[in-house]
């Protein structure tokens, strides 16, 4: 597809290239990437880059979610809503 991996660097602070690089996992190890009809590496080699590219994933996650912590806001259900606003108004 033209995609040259070598030039691609992981930058997981960039939303965009970690969203590529997460596609690029799921194509790999779901067996869609590198085509059919193109060299495809040993069973061995192809398993050790998808275990690496999932590692550094994983471990960006969970720099960004120590970094970050957990969201202090979230939206309410519809339940919830109606619950608050019962219990504010009476």
């Amino acid at each position: 597809g033209g995609l040259d991996l070598t030039s691609l660097k992981f930058i997981p602070t960039d939303p965009e290239n970690a969203a590529k690089w997460v596609t690029i996992h799921d194509r790999v190890a779901s067996g869609e990437m590198p085509p059919k009809k193109k060299p495809r590496p040993d069973a061995a080699d192809l398993a050790a880059a998808v275990k690496a590219v999932r590692d550094d994933l994983i471990a960006a996650e969970r720099k960004a979610a120590a970094r970050d912590g957990r969201p202090q806001l979230r939206r309410l259900t519809r339940v919830e809503y109606e619950n608050t606003i019962r219990d504010l108004f009476d």
